[in-house]
Protein backbone atom coordinates (compact mmCIF):
# COMPACT_ATOMS: atom_id res chain seq x y z
CA UNK A 1 0.00 0.00 0.00
CA UNK A 2 1.30 3.41 -0.94
CA UNK A 3 0.97 6.24 1.55
CA UNK A 4 -0.81 9.42 0.55
CA UNK A 5 2.23 11.45 1.52
CA UNK A 6 5.82 11.00 0.42
CA UNK A 7 8.10 8.91 2.54
CA UNK A 8 11.36 10.50 3.47
CA UNK A 9 13.07 7.22 2.70
CA UNK A 10 11.76 7.25 -0.91
CA UNK A 11 13.24 9.11 -3.85
CA UNK A 12 10.94 11.84 -5.17
CA UNK A 13 12.08 12.80 -8.67
CA UNK A 14 9.37 15.34 -9.38
CA UNK A 15 9.22 16.65 -5.80
CA UNK A 16 5.51 16.15 -5.50
CA UNK A 17 3.59 14.77 -2.54
CA UNK A 18 4.26 11.15 -3.53
CA UNK A 19 7.42 9.13 -3.42
CA UNK A 20 8.54 7.60 -6.67
CA UNK A 21 7.55 4.08 -5.71
CA UNK A 22 3.97 5.15 -5.28
CA UNK A 23 3.93 7.88 -7.96
CA UNK A 24 2.33 6.86 -11.31
CA UNK A 25 4.15 9.77 -12.97
CA UNK A 26 7.41 9.83 -11.10
CA UNK A 27 9.25 12.04 -13.62
CA UNK A 28 6.41 14.54 -13.85
CA UNK A 29 6.23 14.55 -17.65
CA UNK A 30 2.46 14.10 -17.69
CA UNK A 31 2.51 10.45 -18.79
CA UNK A 32 1.66 7.47 -16.58
CA UNK A 33 4.29 4.80 -16.07
CA UNK A 34 3.92 1.57 -18.02
CA UNK A 35 4.66 -0.41 -14.85
CA UNK A 36 2.10 -3.14 -14.29
CA UNK A 37 0.67 -1.51 -11.20
CA UNK A 38 0.00 1.75 -13.07
CA UNK A 39 -0.86 0.56 -16.61
CA UNK A 40 0.31 3.67 -18.47
CA UNK A 41 2.46 4.05 -21.57
CA UNK A 42 5.54 5.94 -20.36
CA UNK A 43 8.39 3.51 -21.03
CA UNK A 44 10.92 5.48 -18.96
CA UNK A 45 9.14 7.12 -16.05
CA UNK A 46 12.47 8.06 -14.52
CA UNK A 47 13.36 10.35 -17.47
CA UNK A 48 11.11 13.35 -18.28
CA UNK A 49 12.63 13.54 -21.78
CA UNK A 50 11.28 10.13 -22.78
CA UNK A 51 7.54 9.80 -23.28
CA UNK A 52 4.98 8.84 -25.94
CA UNK A 53 4.88 11.43 -28.70
CA UNK A 54 8.40 12.69 -28.09
CA UNK A 55 10.37 13.47 -31.25
CA UNK A 56 12.76 10.61 -31.89
CA UNK A 57 16.48 11.27 -31.78
CA UNK A 58 17.69 8.62 -34.24
CA UNK A 59 21.28 8.71 -32.99
CA UNK A 60 21.13 8.50 -29.17
CA UNK A 61 20.43 4.77 -28.84
CA UNK A 62 17.25 5.48 -26.87
CA UNK A 63 13.62 4.83 -27.68
CA UNK A 64 12.60 8.43 -27.08
CA UNK A 65 8.93 8.00 -27.97
CA UNK A 66 8.24 4.58 -26.41
CA UNK A 67 7.24 2.94 -29.69
CA UNK A 68 9.79 0.48 -31.06
CA UNK A 69 12.02 -0.15 -28.06
CA UNK A 70 14.97 1.19 -30.06
CA UNK A 71 16.09 4.07 -32.22
CA UNK A 72 13.93 4.54 -35.30
CA UNK A 73 14.27 6.66 -38.43
CA UNK A 74 13.08 10.23 -38.26
CA UNK A 75 10.98 11.39 -41.21
CA UNK A 76 11.58 15.07 -41.96
CA UNK A 77 9.08 17.32 -43.75
CA UNK A 78 9.57 17.98 -47.47
CA UNK A 79 8.49 20.85 -49.73
CA UNK A 80 8.24 20.93 -53.53
CA UNK A 81 7.03 23.45 -56.09
CA UNK A 82 4.60 22.46 -58.83
CA UNK A 83 5.08 24.70 -61.85
CA UNK A 84 1.64 25.66 -63.12
CA UNK A 85 -0.37 22.52 -63.88
CA UNK A 86 2.67 20.60 -65.09
CA UNK A 87 3.60 17.11 -63.95
CA UNK A 88 6.13 16.91 -61.11
CA UNK A 89 8.58 13.97 -61.19
CA UNK A 90 10.81 13.44 -58.13
CA UNK A 91 13.38 10.62 -58.49
CA UNK A 92 14.73 8.51 -55.61
CA UNK A 93 15.77 9.07 -52.89
CA UNK A 94 13.23 11.90 -53.06
CA UNK A 95 11.50 12.43 -49.73
CA UNK A 96 14.02 10.13 -47.99
CA UNK A 97 17.00 12.33 -48.83
CA UNK A 98 16.67 14.46 -45.68
CA UNK A 99 15.45 11.75 -43.29
CA UNK A 100 17.65 10.72 -40.36
CA UNK A 101 18.71 7.34 -38.96
CA UNK A 102 21.73 5.63 -37.42
CA UNK A 103 20.87 2.76 -39.74
CA UNK A 104 20.27 2.68 -43.49
CA UNK A 105 16.90 3.99 -44.63
CA UNK A 106 15.68 1.68 -47.35
CA UNK A 107 12.09 2.57 -48.21
CA UNK A 108 9.12 4.84 -47.64
CA UNK A 109 5.57 3.77 -46.89
CA UNK A 110 2.79 6.06 -48.06
CA UNK A 111 0.73 7.01 -45.04
CA UNK A 112 -2.00 9.23 -46.48
CA UNK A 113 -4.11 9.91 -48.43
CA UNK A 114 -5.54 6.43 -48.79
CA UNK A 115 -6.86 7.25 -52.27
CA UNK A 116 -4.39 9.17 -54.41
CA UNK A 117 -5.08 8.89 -58.18
CA UNK A 118 -2.95 11.96 -58.87
CA UNK A 119 0.06 10.53 -56.98
CA UNK A 120 2.26 7.69 -58.24
CA UNK A 121 4.24 6.40 -55.26
CA UNK A 122 7.44 4.47 -55.96
CA UNK A 123 8.30 3.21 -52.45
CA UNK A 124 11.94 4.31 -52.77
CA UNK A 125 11.15 7.92 -51.88
CA UNK A 126 10.50 8.98 -55.45
CA UNK A 127 7.07 9.91 -56.75
CA UNK A 128 5.18 11.48 -59.64
CA UNK A 129 2.44 14.05 -59.13
CA UNK A 130 -0.09 14.75 -61.87
CA UNK A 131 -2.01 17.89 -60.88
CA UNK A 132 -5.77 17.36 -61.07
CA UNK A 133 -7.80 19.65 -63.31
CA UNK A 134 -8.14 23.07 -61.71
CA UNK A 135 -5.36 22.44 -59.18
CA UNK A 136 -4.39 25.54 -57.21
CA UNK A 137 -2.80 26.15 -53.84
CA UNK A 138 -1.23 23.19 -52.04
CA UNK A 139 -1.44 19.40 -51.93
CA UNK A 140 -0.13 17.36 -48.99
CA UNK A 141 0.56 13.71 -48.27
CA UNK A 142 2.53 11.85 -45.61
CA UNK A 143 4.80 8.81 -45.40
CA UNK A 144 6.87 6.76 -42.94
CA UNK A 145 10.54 5.92 -43.46
CA UNK A 146 11.80 2.36 -42.88
CA UNK A 147 15.35 1.16 -42.18
CA UNK A 148 17.06 -2.11 -43.09
CA UNK A 149 15.74 -3.74 -39.90
CA UNK A 150 12.17 -2.86 -40.92
CA UNK A 151 11.98 -0.34 -38.10
CA UNK A 152 9.39 2.23 -39.13
CA UNK A 153 9.39 5.86 -38.15
CA UNK A 154 6.47 6.44 -35.83
CA UNK A 155 6.15 10.08 -36.86
CA UNK A 156 5.01 10.56 -40.44
CA UNK A 157 6.86 12.95 -42.71
CA UNK A 158 4.60 15.59 -44.24
CA UNK A 159 5.16 16.43 -47.92
CA UNK A 160 3.74 19.74 -49.17
CA UNK A 161 3.41 20.50 -52.87
CA UNK A 162 2.76 24.17 -53.66
CA UNK A 163 1.66 25.38 -57.05
CA UNK A 164 3.80 28.11 -58.56
CA UNK A 165 1.48 30.21 -60.71
CA UNK A 166 2.79 30.99 -64.17
CA UNK A 167 2.37 34.23 -66.07
CA UNK A 168 2.97 33.84 -69.80
CA UNK A 169 4.71 30.56 -69.01
CA UNK A 170 7.06 31.97 -66.36
CA UNK A 171 6.93 32.30 -62.56
CA UNK A 172 6.46 35.80 -61.20
CA UNK A 173 10.09 35.85 -60.03
CA UNK A 174 11.23 35.90 -63.68
CA UNK A 175 10.02 39.46 -64.21
CA UNK A 176 11.94 42.66 -63.56
CA UNK A 177 8.87 44.64 -62.51
CA UNK A 178 5.30 43.81 -61.49
CA UNK A 179 2.89 46.56 -62.53
CA UNK A 180 -0.75 46.21 -61.52
CA UNK A 181 -3.73 48.34 -62.36
CA UNK A 182 -6.93 48.92 -60.43
CA UNK A 183 -10.61 48.17 -61.11
CA UNK A 184 -10.76 51.59 -62.78
CA UNK A 185 -9.31 53.09 -65.95
CA UNK A 186 -5.51 52.98 -65.65
CA UNK A 187 -2.53 54.31 -67.58
CA UNK A 188 0.21 51.75 -67.03
CA UNK A 189 3.77 52.24 -68.25
CA UNK A 190 6.30 49.45 -68.36
CA UNK A 191 10.05 49.70 -67.93
CA UNK A 192 13.00 48.79 -70.12
CA UNK A 193 13.09 45.35 -68.50
CA UNK A 194 10.87 42.28 -68.68
CA UNK A 195 7.62 43.45 -67.10
CA UNK A 196 4.51 41.69 -65.86
CA UNK A 197 1.65 44.14 -66.39
CA UNK A 198 -1.92 43.38 -65.31
CA UNK A 199 -4.60 45.91 -66.11
CA UNK A 200 -7.49 44.15 -64.38
CA UNK A 201 -10.91 45.77 -64.88
CA UNK A 202 -11.45 49.11 -66.59
CA UNK A 203 -10.58 50.68 -69.93
CA UNK A 204 -6.82 50.70 -69.56
CA UNK A 205 -3.95 52.15 -71.57
CA UNK A 206 -0.89 49.94 -71.32
CA UNK A 207 2.57 50.50 -72.80
CA UNK A 208 5.08 47.71 -72.30
CA UNK A 209 8.07 49.68 -73.62
CA UNK A 210 11.29 47.67 -73.96
CA UNK A 211 11.86 44.12 -72.80
CA UNK A 212 10.03 40.83 -73.20
CA UNK A 213 6.82 41.77 -71.45
CA UNK A 214 3.83 39.77 -70.26
CA UNK A 215 0.66 41.87 -70.45
CA UNK A 216 -2.89 41.06 -69.35
CA UNK A 217 -5.46 43.67 -70.26
CA UNK A 218 -8.24 42.33 -68.07
CA UNK A 219 -11.88 43.17 -68.62
CA UNK A 220 -12.67 46.45 -70.35
CA UNK A 221 -11.87 48.09 -73.68
CA UNK A 222 -8.09 48.32 -73.45
CA UNK A 223 -5.44 49.94 -75.62
CA UNK A 224 -2.23 47.93 -75.41
CA UNK A 225 1.15 48.61 -76.99
CA UNK A 226 3.75 45.92 -76.47
CA UNK A 227 6.70 48.11 -77.44
CA UNK A 228 9.99 46.57 -78.49
CA UNK A 229 10.81 43.05 -77.40
CA UNK A 230 9.19 39.65 -77.75
CA UNK A 231 5.96 40.30 -75.88
CA UNK A 232 3.08 38.07 -74.86
CA UNK A 233 -0.21 39.96 -74.70
CA UNK A 234 -3.67 38.84 -73.62
CA UNK A 235 -6.40 41.35 -74.30
CA UNK A 236 -8.98 39.27 -72.42
CA UNK A 237 -12.60 40.46 -72.16
CA UNK A 238 -13.56 43.66 -73.99
CA UNK A 239 -13.14 45.36 -77.35
CA UNK A 240 -9.38 45.83 -77.28
CA UNK A 241 -6.89 47.56 -79.54
CA UNK A 242 -3.56 45.75 -79.40
CA UNK A 243 -0.32 46.67 -81.17
CA UNK A 244 2.59 44.28 -80.84
CA UNK A 245 5.05 46.80 -82.27
CA UNK A 246 8.62 45.47 -82.69
CA UNK A 247 9.62 41.92 -81.82
CA UNK A 248 8.25 38.42 -82.24
CA UNK A 249 4.99 38.77 -80.34
CA UNK A 250 2.23 36.42 -79.23
CA UNK A 251 -1.14 38.18 -79.03
CA UNK A 252 -4.50 36.80 -77.94
CA UNK A 253 -7.46 39.13 -78.27
CA UNK A 254 -9.82 37.21 -76.01
CA UNK A 255 -13.55 37.89 -75.91
CA UNK A 256 -14.77 40.96 -77.75
CA UNK A 257 -14.40 42.69 -81.10
CA UNK A 258 -10.67 43.32 -81.13
CA UNK A 259 -8.31 45.17 -83.43
CA UNK A 260 -4.88 43.53 -83.48
CA UNK A 261 -1.73 44.62 -85.29
CA UNK A 262 1.37 42.46 -85.08
CA UNK A 263 3.51 45.11 -86.77
CA UNK A 264 7.21 44.17 -87.10
CA UNK A 265 8.44 40.71 -86.22
CA UNK A 266 7.37 37.11 -86.66
CA UNK A 267 4.08 37.27 -84.78
CA UNK A 268 1.46 34.77 -83.67
CA UNK A 269 -1.94 36.45 -83.55
CA UNK A 270 -5.25 35.05 -82.31
CA UNK A 271 -8.52 36.94 -82.47
CA UNK A 272 -10.41 34.42 -80.34
CA UNK A 273 -14.12 35.13 -79.74
CA UNK A 274 -15.70 38.17 -81.36
CA UNK A 275 -15.61 39.98 -84.69
CA UNK A 276 -11.92 40.78 -84.95
CA UNK A 277 -9.75 42.73 -87.35
CA UNK A 278 -6.18 41.45 -87.49
CA UNK A 279 -3.16 42.87 -89.33
CA UNK A 280 -0.02 40.77 -89.55
CA UNK A 281 2.24 43.65 -90.54
CA UNK A 282 5.76 42.78 -91.64
CA UNK A 283 7.53 39.40 -91.59
CA UNK A 284 6.16 35.87 -91.60
CA UNK A 285 3.14 35.77 -89.30
CA UNK A 286 0.54 33.25 -88.19
CA UNK A 287 -2.99 34.64 -87.90
CA UNK A 288 -6.04 32.85 -86.52
CA UNK A 289 -9.26 34.83 -86.51
CA UNK A 290 -11.13 32.58 -84.12
CA UNK A 291 -14.92 32.47 -83.97
CA UNK A 292 -17.43 34.79 -85.69
CA UNK A 293 -16.80 37.05 -88.70
CA UNK A 294 -13.13 38.09 -88.75
CA UNK A 295 -11.12 40.26 -91.12
CA UNK A 296 -7.49 39.29 -91.57
CA UNK A 297 -4.80 41.19 -93.46
CA UNK A 298 -1.55 39.30 -93.81
CA UNK A 299 0.68 42.18 -94.85
CA UNK A 300 4.25 41.56 -95.93
CA UNK A 301 5.87 38.16 -95.55
CA UNK A 302 4.95 34.52 -96.00
CA UNK A 303 1.88 34.37 -93.79
CA UNK A 304 -0.36 31.52 -92.71
CA UNK A 305 -3.95 32.50 -91.97
CA UNK A 306 -6.72 30.35 -90.50
CA UNK A 307 -10.31 30.87 -89.44
CA UNK A 308 -10.74 34.20 -91.24
CA UNK A 309 -13.86 34.92 -93.27
CA UNK A 310 -12.46 38.02 -94.99
CA UNK A 311 -8.87 37.62 -96.13
CA UNK A 312 -6.69 40.23 -97.81
CA UNK A 313 -3.02 40.97 -97.96
CA UNK A 314 -3.43 44.67 -97.20
CA UNK A 315 -6.22 46.76 -95.74
CA UNK A 316 -6.54 48.74 -98.96
CA UNK A 317 -9.17 47.96 -101.59
CA UNK A 318 -6.88 49.30 -104.32
CA UNK A 319 -4.40 46.55 -103.56
CA UNK A 320 -6.99 43.89 -104.37
CA UNK A 321 -7.49 40.58 -102.68
CA UNK A 322 -4.61 38.16 -102.40
CA UNK A 323 -5.49 35.00 -104.27
CA UNK A 324 -2.48 32.97 -103.26
CA UNK A 325 0.48 35.25 -102.39
CA UNK A 326 2.06 32.78 -99.96
CA UNK A 327 -0.99 32.81 -97.68
CA UNK A 328 -3.10 29.77 -96.88
CA UNK A 329 -6.66 29.57 -95.63
CA UNK A 330 -8.98 26.63 -96.17
CA UNK A 331 -11.99 28.95 -95.81
CA UNK A 332 -10.92 31.42 -98.50
CA UNK A 333 -12.09 31.29 -102.13
CA UNK A 334 -9.73 33.05 -104.53
CA UNK A 335 -11.21 35.84 -106.63
CA UNK A 336 -8.84 36.57 -109.47
CA UNK A 337 -9.39 39.33 -112.03
CA UNK A 338 -9.10 39.15 -115.84
CA UNK A 339 -5.80 40.16 -117.39
CA UNK A 340 -7.51 41.63 -120.45
CA UNK A 341 -6.49 45.27 -120.75
CA UNK A 342 -8.89 47.88 -122.08
CA UNK A 343 -8.79 51.63 -122.32
CA UNK A 344 -10.94 53.88 -120.11
CA UNK A 345 -13.95 53.53 -122.46
CA UNK A 346 -13.70 49.78 -122.82
CA UNK A 347 -12.41 50.10 -126.42
CA UNK A 348 -9.83 47.96 -128.10
CA UNK A 349 -6.19 48.97 -128.29
CA UNK A 350 -6.40 49.90 -131.99
CA UNK A 351 -4.89 53.35 -132.34
CA UNK A 352 -6.77 56.12 -134.15
CA UNK A 353 -5.82 59.63 -135.13
CA UNK A 354 -7.51 62.74 -133.75
CA UNK A 355 -10.28 62.51 -136.41
CA UNK A 356 -11.17 58.95 -135.55
CA UNK A 357 -9.40 57.58 -138.65
CA UNK A 358 -7.12 54.64 -138.53
CA UNK A 359 -3.44 55.33 -139.02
Amino acid sequence: NCPDDSNSDQANLDNDSLGDVCDPDADGDGYISDASNFGGNDCADDNPLIYPGQIEDPFNGVDDNCVNGTDEPLSVADFYDVIGNNQLVVPAPGVLANDLSQNTITSAILHSPAVHPELIWNGDGGFTFNPPVGFTGTYTFSYNATDQYDTISSTAGIVTLTQTELFCGLPISAYTSIIDGTPGNDNLQGTNGDDLIRGFAGDDKINGKKGNDCIYGGSGDDKINGGSGNDTIFGEEGNDKINGNNGDDYISGGDGNDKINGNNGIDTLYGDAGKDTIHGGNDNDYINGGTELDKCYGGNGNNVIDECEILKKFDDDNEGEDSDNNQSNSNHDDKGKSDDKKDDKGKSDDKKDDKGKKK
